[in-house]
């Protein structure tokens, strides 16, 4: 607690927040954290496969999740999922490189006609990441079964 902020209604103990209630929940910082090594992993400037990054990536997020599911309240992180995702969909956008190629992907994964258009978008790979098409193309559940699951989704929903 800092000096002169008065009684706090949470303390922080190993990336846990505790709150006078007694309940738990996952600290900022510890959030800070984890958003921090989603965008370092899921950045285009690396040359890793990406089978290897896929297997590094669960490795880490489940160990992640494994330590902090034990939290009481944990809606902070569920709704980082989003947005963990569409760091997800820029990173496979930026590994198509260019326009053929990101139509051949698209053109792969099902999309067809006026669709195809996006693949010579100038708008950037973050805002492309939240766009119709790209959802559609690389859906929650298609990119669950190519191994970018988000455990604490899956612990969700077995509830």
């Amino acid at each position: 607690m800092k000096r002169g902020s008065g009684p706090s209604d949470r303390t922080q103990l190993l990336g846990f927040c505790v709150q006078l209630y007694g309940g738990t929940t996952v600290s900022d910082k510890a959030l800070k954290r984890l958003k921090e090594r989603v965008r370092g992993f899921w950045t285009a400037r690396q040359s890793k496969p990406l089978a290897e990054l896929k297997q590094d990536w669960q490795q880490y997020i489940v160990g992640w999740w494994n330590y902090f599911r034990h939290a009481s309240q944990t809606q902070s992180v569920i709704e980082l999922s989003g947005w963990i995702r569409r760091h997800i969909r820029k990173f496979l956008w930026q590994r198509w490189h260019h326009p053929e190629g990101r139509r051949a992907a698209l053109q792969r994964l099902g999309i067809k006609g006026r669709d195809l258009t996006i693949a010579r978008s100038s708008r950037g790979a973050w805002p492309n990441a939240k766009s119709r098409v790209l959802h559609r193309a690389l859906s929650n559940k298609y990119l669950q079964s190519e191994g970018y699951t988000l455990p604490w989704m899956l612990a969700s929903a077995g509830r």
